[in-house]
């Protein structure tokens, strides 16, 4: 009988078997915990061509799913203190500080600057001419499609068309608005305009249409930006994005293939 396990020994190896299984059990909720995780993430329209490969890489090397709902950098600042969320994407860094300076709701936990835009002209494949500025823009019987003035594209080309003096010329032209820079582009490739100013990114979106860069737009280059809100109660899983973009290698080629030609 002296090859036979003692009782107590039966006894330990039970136990050491029991603590090893419940480690095991824990360890699989944990990363099944880590796993589903998931950002709730308000991000201007005109960047999803960016940010969209941006989540699909960050999904891969952490397991946390970026939730996305796209539309104009204003409309979605306007929604945040009734929807809230994680993170806030806007075209435009002037937008994380009117959120800052907004007494009525303490939006922001902290915000960087991390893409640069810059404006272009996305022209209709029926229109042939050279449009060599936005004075020849605004003078000729073009259908322009401009962006919302609530809208970044849409700011930004309003305050330049004024600087330029060109308000008046613009009225009366044939132009009209749209919600996103996203349906600007919409419309000029199904025809329904003839020129739109469109953040430069939408090129690698369009590559069969003609795109102008103008120095008077390349003047009005704006930097996109990325907030953590202080409504995520995922601050910390929020920060890592940011950690992600700013750092990882894969995020850097994104950003390398769409950067200006």
């Amino acid at each position: 009988m002296s090859n036979l396990l003692k009782i107590s020994d039966v006894r330990h190896i039970f136990i050491f078997f029991c603590v090893a299984s419940l480690v095991c059990i824990f360890t699989s909720c944990s990363k099944k915990k880590d796993r589903d995780v998931t950002l709730k993430v308000h991000c201007a329209a005109g960047l999803r061509q960016l940010i969209e490969p941006l989540a699909d890489a960050y999904f891969a090397n952490s397991g946390v799913t970026l939730s996305l709902n796209f539309g104009g950098s204003g409309e979605l600042l306007a929604k945040l203190p009734i929807v809230g969320g994680d993170l806030y994407i806007p075209a435009d860094s002037s937008y994380i500080d009117l959120a800052k300076s907004q007494s009525r709701a303490n939006l922001i936990a902290s915000s960087e600057g991390f893409f640069q835009l810059t404006p272009v002209l996305m022209v209709a494949n029926k229109v042939k001419s050279e449009i060599p500025s936005l004075e020849a823009l605004t003078s000729s019987n073009f259908k322009i499609i401009l962006g919302d003035k609530s809208t970044a594209i849409g700011k930004t080309s309003f305050r330049l068309l004024e600087q330029k003096g060109l308000t008046s010329m613009l009225e009366k032209s044939n132009y009209s608005t749209q919600p996103t820079v996203s349906m600007i582009a919409a419309q000029v490739a199904i025809g329904a305009g003839d020129v739109g100013i469109v953040w430069d990114v939408l090129e690698h979106q369009y590559p069969t249409y003609r795109f102008i860069h103008l120095p008077s737009l390349e003047s009005e280059s704006t930097m996109a930006s990325i907030a953590v809100l202080n409504s995520s109660d995922k601050k910390s899983e929020a920060t890592k994005f940011l950690d992600f973009i700013k750092t990882n290698p894969q995020a850097r080629q994104v950003f390398k293939r769409y950067q200006k030609r």
